[in-house]
């Protein structure tokens, strides 16, 4: 046999030996003091960690809860922001306008299947009557009042079924119109003279010919016209500018002119 193979030999019987004598627990005496001074050694080490556990826990429990508040924070600054830039708006028109207005808040809004209502916090004790114009920041119009009361009023917009505002084609000769809202989804304009050339496109405006609301209040455009030869009026389908508008605040007109 040669050195090599003797020593792999001798290297195999010594480690089987150790198995067994470990096995039997005759390494016992040296096994567990050397046991017990590992863990002693690293029970600092594994107390630190136990201690790091809670303290990271609370920390991203605490940086969750920050994030929570500057989130709040930031979306009432958004919504004052927004509130801020419609009442300046608001302002605005009502400083360069001919016509005497009431500033009002927009309270509430009843909408369903059948029409628009806004509830806004002035009333007849403002001056406000049924029939008066309300319009937005922009001077686009966006109904009328409809019921008042000594410090609330009701706002029907131009898409409620129950209304109905004498309009103008704006640049057409004065080609006149009614307003009549459709279920609360959208308005049409009827009566309009057959012969009057309208088309898709045209603005649509107050024609000032309704007790309390003066002319030229922009109300929407003339999405399509519906005719036929034997008809003495065409109708035009309406997308009014104040669709998908949910205003802060609006101006009711107390004095047209």
């Amino acid at each position: 046999m040669s050195r090599a193979a003797k020593r792999t030999l001798t290297i195999a019987i010594g480690m089987t030996a150790i198995v067994l004598a470990y096995a039997a627990g005759w390494l016992a005496p040296i096994t567990r003091p050397l046991a017990r001074l590992t863990l002693a050694a690293a029970a600092p080490l594994y107390a630190a960690g136990q201690s790091i556990r809670p303290v990271t826990g609370h920390a991203a429990a605490g940086d969750a809860d920050e994030l929570a508040k500057l989130r709040v924070e930031n979306a009432a600054l958004r919504t004052l922001s927004s509130e801020n830039d419609a009442l300046k708006q608001a302002l605005g028109y009502r400083a360069k306008a001919t016509e005497k207005t009431v500033l009002a808040n927009v309270v509430s809004a009843d909408f369903d299947e059948s029409g628009r209502v806004l509830i806004i916090d002035r009333g007849s004790d403002d001056g406000l009557a049924p029939g008066q114009a309300v319009i937005l920041g922009d001077g686009v119009f966006l109904g009328k009042i409809f019921e008042v009361r000594p410090r609330t009023a009701s706002v029907i917009l131009v898409t409620d079924s129950r209304s109905a505002i004498a309009v103008a084609i704006q640049k057409k000769n004065d080609t006149l119109g009614v307003l009549e809202g459709s279920r609360g989804l959208s308005a049409s304009v009827n009566l309009i003279p057959a012969e009057a050339a309208v088309a898709r496109g045209d603005t649509v405006v107050t024609s000032g010919l309704e007790a309390g609301i003066r002319r030229g209040y922009p109300v929407g455009m003339i999405e399509s016209v519906e005719a036929t030869s034997q008809d003495a009026f065409q109708s035009g389908t309406v997308t009014p500018f104040a669709l998908n508008r949910r205003p802060l605040y609006v101006l009711a007109v107390v004095s047209a002119y």
